[in-house]
């Protein structure tokens, strides 16, 4: 089977998946956060599907209702059942529940922006998010933050096993982008921190004007690994002891988090 997108680690054997199906699914992978409709030549560069064949899994995933075409722009859009699925999956994640409240009771508490993120490939996908600042709007449920750079993404591999740990950092180096080569120091720097604080920093390592602290949160018994990231987008984070409470607080809600999951999945 001819491999179109890049595979990630962790991700299923070629010969166990269905080729039109995982065309399908990279298509609909092309649809991010913040950008309302896409042309067929942003999803023919996302992707590297054969034009043809593009169009047919298109005309496929419209009639199913999974994207709209609008024809007067002649572009595409999700459509009511990407809304089901994406509905589906946030409900069927009960700590979201749990972790809402503390979430925004310490954005509002330290004044900082606090997301919860999981891995989608080689990036962090935020599945909630609570803000003080109307000028972090950029960021919402759906958006995709490097894996690589992020404080959020390096808590969560921080927490995979060491296999799974050497299988995404020889990615990065395979992939030769030179900001994730680049961030590879920063990584290793992050476990140590990880390892004796619990948590760790990016200081405008991807995004100048925005500095982060993260802390893994595993549930489950270990099934779901998230990442949970406290964010200021002033200098804030680089002074010490500003920096020491938020780190604090963050830990401390995740551990919060953790405890309430119980009550969670019982609901």
């Amino acid at each position: 089977m001819t491999k179109h997108a890049a595979q990630y680690p962790g991700a299923p054997p070629e010969q166990a998946e269905v080729d039109s199906l995982q065309r399908g699914l990279e298509i609909l992978r092309c649809f991010r956060a913040g950008e309302k409709s896409l042309q067929l030549t942003d999803i023919l560069e996302r992707t590297k599907i054969p034009r043809l064949s593009a169009q047919k899994l298109l005309n496929t995933l419209t009639a199913h209702h999974f994207l709209r075409y609008l024809p007067e722009l002649d572009r595409y859009e999700p459509d009511v059942s990407c809304f089901v699925l994406g509905h589906a999956m946030r409900a069927s994640l009960p700590f979201l529940r749990i972790a809402r409240p503390i979430m925004q009771a310490l954005a509002e508490k330290l004044g900082v922006d606090v997301f919860l993120a999981l891995r989608e490939g080689m990036e962090m996908m935020i599945v909630e998010y609570c803000g003080t600042r109307a000028e972090a709007a950029q960021f919402r449920v759906g958006s995709l933050v490097p894996l690589a750079q992020t404080a959020v993404g390096r808590a969560w591999l921080w927490a995979q096993k060491p296999a799974i740990q050497g299988e995404y950092i020889e990615r990065i180096r395979a992939e030769a982008d030179p900001n994730a080569l680049n961030a590879i120091p920063g990584i290793y720097r992050a476990f140590q921190d990880l390892a004796e604080r619990g948590y760790c920093l990016s200081l405008g390592e991807w995004l100048q004007d925005r500095h982060a602290i993260a802390t893994p949160l595993v549930t489950g018994g270990g099934r779901e690994v998230l990442a949970l990231a406290a964010m200021a987008t002033d200098q804030r984070l680089k002074e010490t002891p500003f920096r020491d409470t938020v780190a604090a607080a963050l830990v401390d809600a995740a551990a919060h988090i953790r405890n309430e999951l119980p009550r969670a999945e019982k609901a």
